[in-house]
């Protein structure tokens, strides 16, 4: 399932852990629904050329957001810090990063990285 490609409604749902939550596609779940908005989108809407830091939690979806669709976006990127939730979610944010010229650290259990 593609969530970040497009502008889909996504429902919030909790997981077994109390700090850990998640998203899925929200077709036919009425009241419990948000809007997603793609990051493309959402320079578009705020009229930005660039973002200067991107802060990225988003419990598993990385793969989503960073595999295919951010050859728009990342590169207005200046700096990004992101906790990632797999290992397969790592490497993609990883090569999309060094694909895009970003320098990388860890620090804790999350990613930075900066042009």
């Amino acid at each position: 399932m593609d969530l970040f490609g497009r502008d889909p409604l996504l429902a919030p749902c909790r997981s077994k852990f109390a700090d850990a939550h998640f998203v899925r596609d929200g077709i036919n779940l009425g009241d419990l629904t948000c809007e997603a908005v793609s990051v493309s989108a959402l320079l578009k809407l705020v009229n930005a050329d660039t973002i200067d830091i991107f802060k990225c939690d988003i419990e598993g979806a990385e793969i989503d957001l960073f595999r295919d669709q951010c050859d728009d976006w990342l590169p207005r990127v200046r700096s990004m810090v992101i906790e990632t939730h797999s290992e397969d979610a790592y490497a993609v944010v990883r090569a999309a990063c060094s694909w895009h010229g970003f320098h990388h650290a860890t620090y804790r259990d999350v990613q930075v990285f900066w042009q």
